[in-house]
C-alpha cells in the first residue's frame, strides 16, 4: 500500500487504515507544514475542489481548520450547517440531501451526532466522506495528537501516552478514545495506557480489536483505572473534553450509554479525576500535557497545567489544520 491507496478514500474510523498509511498521512502532514514555515504556497494541490461541510453540533477547531485546510490547498468549503439546507428541518430526507451533494461537491465533511447517519451517507455518497466527529470517533482529533507527539518526540519508539478521562457534569465516558487505541496500537514499540474509571472501560469489542491490532504491530496497550498510576513515567498526558449538555443528555447509542451517567449520580466519587500539577510530576521530567478542547479548566485540569509552559494544546490544535491537509491532499489531489 502506499499513498495511492487513499485516492477516494472515506474517513469513517481510524480502523480503517494500516500502519503504512498512517505513517503516510502523519509525514505528509509534517511536511506540508515544514513548507508553509518555508513560505510555500500549496495552493496548487486542490484546485478546483470543493467541499460540503455539515456540522450538527457547535465547532471551533474542527470547522476552522477544515475551512482553512481547503482554502490553503487551493480549493473551496461551503458550510450547510444551521438550518441552510431543507434536511434540517424535516422537509427533505439526509437522504436526498446526500445525493444532491454528490453532484455538487467532491467530499463531505461531516460531525454528526451519530455515527450511523455517517455510515448511511458514506454509503449513498460516490465522493468520499470525512468524519469531523462523531459519538463514536474523532478520528481527525487522533491524527492531530499523534503528529504532535512525532513532532514533539521525532519517534514514536518507547513513548509512552497516557490518554486520561477527565471529570466535568457534561463529559461523556468515551471520548476520543476509539480512534486513539485503533490509531495507537499500529505503532511498534509505542505505550499507550488509557486511563479511565472502571465503569467507563471501553466496550470489550473495542478492546478486542485493538488488542488484536497492537498484537499484529508490537505496540503496547494497557487499561488502568487509577490515574497517578497511570501518569507514571508518562511523556504525554492527554485528557479529553467534554460535549454540550444536550448532546450529552442524548447519550450515545453507538456506545451504550445515556445520562445520568455514573458520575452525575455519584460527582463526589469522580471528581479526582483531574490533572494537576502532582499528576504531572508523575510523568518523565518536562512530560507534556495535551487536551482538545474545549476545556472545563478547574474541573478536568487545572490552569496552571493547561497554560504552563509544557502544555501542547495549540501546537495539537493547530495539527489539526496540518494532518486534516495532509489527508484531504492524499484523498483528492491528483
Amino acid at each position: 500500500m502506499g499513498a495511492h491507496s487513499l485516492k477516494g478514500r472515506d474517513v469513517l474510523s481510524m480502523a480503517d487504515f494500516s500502519r503504512e498509511e498512517i505513517d503516510i498521512i502523519l509525514q505528509t502532514a509534517l511536511e506540508l507544514k515544514r513548507g508553509i514555515s518555508r513560505g510555500e504556497f500549496q495552493d496548487h494541490i486542490l484546485r478546483g475542489k470543493a467541499a460540503a461541510m455539515v456540522f450538527e453540533t457547535p465547532s471551533s477547531r474542527t470547522r476552522m481548520s477544515f475551512w482553512r485546510a481547503m482554502q490553503q490547498l487551493g480549493g473551496a468549503a461551503e458550510d450547510l450547517s444551521g438550518g441552510k439546507v431543507w434536511s434540517d428541518s424535516g422537509v427533505e430526507s439526509w437522504g436526498d440531501t446526500c445525493r444532491v451533494m454528490d453532484r455538487y461537491f467532491d467530499i463531505l465533511i461531516a460531525r454528526l451526532l451519530a455515527q450511523s447517519t455517517l455510515v448511511e451517507a458514506a454509503n449513498l455518497l460516490t465522493i468520499p466522506v470525512f468524519n469531523a466527529s462523531t459519538d463514536y470517533e474523532h478520528p481527525f482529533q487522533a491524527l492531530a495528537d499523534f503528529e504532535t507527539v512525532l513532532e514533539k518526540k521525532g519517534r514514536f519508539d518507547n513513548v509512552k501516552y497516557v490518554l486520561t478521562w477527565a471529570y466535568h457534569e457534561y463529559n461523556p465516558p468515551m471520548g476520543l478514545v476509539v480512534s486513539s487505541m485503533y490509531l495507537a496500537s499500529r505503532l511498534p514499540n509505542f505505550q499507550f495506557v488509557l486511563a479511565c474509571p472502571e465503569e467507563y472501560t471501553p466496550p470489550q469489542d473495542i478492546i478486542d480489536r485493538t488488542m488484536g491490532y497492537a498484537a499484529e504491530n508490537g505496540a503496547s496497550i494497557e487499561i488502568v483505572h487509577d490515574l497517578k498510576k497511570a501518569a507514571k513515567d508518562a511523556d504525554f498526558i492527554n485528557a479529553y473534553c467534554y460535549v454540550m449538555p444536550d448532546v450529552f443528555r442524548a447519550g450515545s447509542p453507538e456506545n451504550n450509554w445515556q445520562a445520568p451517567t455514573p458520575h452525575n449520580k455519584e460527582p463526589e466519587r469522580f471528581k479526582h479525576w483531574r490533572v494537576d500539577d502532582d499528576v504531572m510530576k508523575l510523568g518523565k521530567p518536562g512530560a507534556k500535557f495535551m487536551h482538545c478542547m474545549p476545556a472545563a479548566v478547574g474541573h478536568e485540569v487545572t490552569a496552571d497545567v493547561i497554560y504552563g509552559p509544557n502544555s501542547l494544546i495549540q501546537d495539537e490544535a493547530e495539527n489539526r489544520l496540518h494532518a486534516q491537509k495532509a489527508v484531504l491532499a492524499l484523498t483528492l489531489g491528483a
